[in-house]
């Protein structure tokens, strides 16, 4: 396995595409429809974990398995959250 931390969430309603922003025409075609108004997720994620454990900084926190998170599970924006053992 990888060294802690670990964070994994599945955005709820997405496709394969709407991690792609801007995206094309064609990802859609081939991979299905989603739902690309849940992009904005997908770069919360990915900026709050990676600005976590590269700069230390507190303010990413919340979206780092804290309120944020929490906040975003109840309202059923993310699922499937996986907290692996380091």
């Amino acid at each position: 396995g990888t060294a802690a931390p670990h964070l994994r969430v599945r955005v709820v309603g997405a496709g394969h595409c709407d991690a792609e922003s801007p995206s094309d025409n064609l990802c859609p075609t081939l991979c299905g429809q989603g739902d690309p108004s849940t992009s904005y997720l997908f770069r919360r994620y990915a900026v709050s974990f990676l600005g976590c454990v590269l700069t230390g900084d507190p303010a990413y926190a919340p979206y780092v398995g804290g309120t944020g998170l929490d906040t975003d599970i109840a309202m059923n924006r993310v699922a499937d959250l996986s907290r692996l053992a380091a």
